[in-house]
């Protein structure tokens, strides 16, 4: 491989490999010994079916070969588009969102890439998952967000890594400046539209990969990974930006509010709680080693 594609390879977020006509791996770059755990010295010039990397589905069973998304683009060149889950090094199940691709030298099929990133549910060893019984508790039945719950537990799991594996992650809070006032000028109907329109701007500013939960009735929370300090304070300002122009019509006027939002990355020491405990602290200049940015909320009548 090219060094100049290798490298472009290995600094995407996400996680990509690629295998011969043979399904031996020939490419596993950075991000996927970042989500998976295992090196690229363990996997590539292996077969895929070694039981290195295990596509498995919800209920934990093995897809067998001819299930298995990137063999199926191998034999018939079609992209598809899936959910699995693969089986971490040190034992979890990491679900992801996969996208395959046929890779092609003068007309024939040579060989096949997958593109994977993490879900929002990722399990730790020896936790168990929420299952489908218990969905119905873990989101907001209001904006279809993972709710305080469901944050908890995905907090804890990142926490867990970040201390086995030293993989950084950073929380974003985002709180609705008066939602109150909103409610009582125009109704709690429309508070409740303005919410999910709020979610539903948060929701479509981050990446599939990145965790956005509802923390409580006017916070939002939104976990990533791959981020620097630097990065935080234009994504926190972009965010800030868009639920700024994002507005719900009712039959008196437009409706808008405005959002203070900050950030912190996870370091060494930290806990869930101190994380949580946080959050209070979100205006610019508050939270040392974050950002920061609120806005004056909108003028009501």
């Amino acid at each position: 491989m090219d060094d100049l594609v290798q490298n472009i390879l290995d600094n995407l977020y996400e996680g990509v490999y690629l295998i011969d006509a043979g399904r031996v791996v020939t490419f596993w770059n950075k991000s996927a010994e970042r989500i998976t755990g295992f090196k690229a010295c363990d996997v590539v010039g292996k077969y895929c079916s070694d039981g290195i990397l295990n596509h498995l589905n919800r209920e934990n069973a093995r897809l067998r070969t001819a299930l298995c998304p990137v063999h199926r683009t191998l034999v018939d060149g079609r992209r598809r588009e899936a959910d699995v889950c693969l089986r971490h090094r040190n034992g979890q199940k990491v679900e992801v969102s996969v996208k395959t691709l046929p890779l092609y030298d003068s007309g024939k099929i040579v060989g096949a890439a997958e593109v994977f990133t993490e879900s929002a549910r990722k399990i730790a060893p020896g936790k168990a998952a929420p299952n489908v019984a218990e969905d119905a508790a873990l989101y907001d039945p209001l904006t279809a967000l993972p709710n305080r719950r469901y944050i908890d537990f995905y907090l804890g799991n990142r926490m867990a890594e970040f201390e086995r594996l030293g993989i950084s992650f950073s929380v974003i809070m985002a709180d609705v400046d008066h939602l109150r006032r909103v409610n009582d000028t125009y109704g709690p109907e429309t508070g409740d539209r303005v919410v999910k329109t709020i979610a539903k701007t948060i929701r479509a500013a981050f990446r599939k990969s990145d965790f956005v939960g509802r923390w409580d009735g006017a916070e939002f929370m939104v976990i990533v990974i791959g981020v620097s300090d630097e990065d935080l304070i234009p994504i926190c300002e972009k965010l800030r930006l868009l639920v700024r122009s994002a507005v719900v019509k009712t039959e008196r006027d437009p409706v808008g509010v405005t959002i203070s939002v900050g950030s912190s990355i996870a370091r060494e020491g930290d806990t869930a709680a101190a994380i949580q405990q946080a959050r209070g602290q979100r205006r610019a200049g508050e939270q040392a080693g974050g950002a920061g940015c609120g806005d004056d909320p909108v003028a009501y009548p």
